[in-house]
């Protein structure tokens, strides 16, 4: 079962390194845009990634609150590595 994307029990997104192009196997991580207890919404950028092809910036998959970054600013990341996790947040009604 592919964990890409879900919620758990805890209602926490997992955020995976996004493919940048086939031949991009890893990338540096140049800056985070938010941190630790910000919140995020969808779309919004998250980090921001260079490769010796590509500079980019990548954004949220969901809206939340970031509980986790798991690499800092100079780290390699391989496509498909958890960066993140964000906690969801109830709708408001």
């Amino acid at each position: 079962m592919d964990q890409t994307d879900q919620t758990d029990q805890t209602d926490q997104v997992d955020i995976y390194m996004p493919e940048m192009g086939a031949r991009v196997k890893e990338v540096t991580l140049i800056k985070w845009h938010r941190q630790v207890g910000d919140e995020v919404f969808i779309d919004e950028t998250l980090l921001e990634v260079s490769s010796d092809k590509v500079v980019a910036e990548v954004p949220s998959t969901v809206d939340g609150v970031i509980t986790n970054l798991f690499f800092k600013a100079g780290d390699v990341l391989p496509v498909g590595a958890l960066v993140a996790k964000v906690k969801i947040l109830p709708a408001l009604s």
